[in-house]
């Protein structure tokens, strides 16, 4: 299984900050509200880094991608991303943004964390 880490989400998180703009992250849902969560850095003593809202409880500035690209920035490029909430990966999200030129844009989906085990 290939891992996030730091530096394979910097590189995303780059790509669209220079195609589309700084744009404000939101967790994709199918009704107006969504839990939140948060995007971790490191296993053992994990960092919360960047909080994953809803669209409608979503920032900017606090909440875009410039911001997750500033605090991925503090940590070394091999330091795997985990998410806070396993069960969210369980059951599946997207984070992402709206571009005029193709809606909603994703940055990071679930299946790109680390899968929790079944017990």
């Amino acid at each position: 299984m290939i891992t996030l880490t730091v530096e394979k989400l910097l590189d995303i998180v780059y790509s669209q900050i220079l195609l589309h703009g700084n744009r404000r992250l939101f967790i994709r849902r199918q009704d107006e509200f969504a839990e939140s969560f948060n995007i971790l850095v490191g296993e053992h003593s994990p960092n919360s880094i960047f909080e994953c809202v809803g669209k409608y409880d979503s920032v900017f500035g606090e909440h875009c991608l410039s911001t997750l690209a500033d605090r991925l920035e503090e940590f070394e490029a091999e330091v795997e991303i985990f998410c806070s909430d396993d069960e969210r990966v369980l059951r599946g999200f997207q984070l992402g943004f709206i571009s005029k030129e193709e809606g909603f844009t994703e940055t990071i989906n679930s299946s790109e964390f680390a899968q929790p085990t079944r017990v």
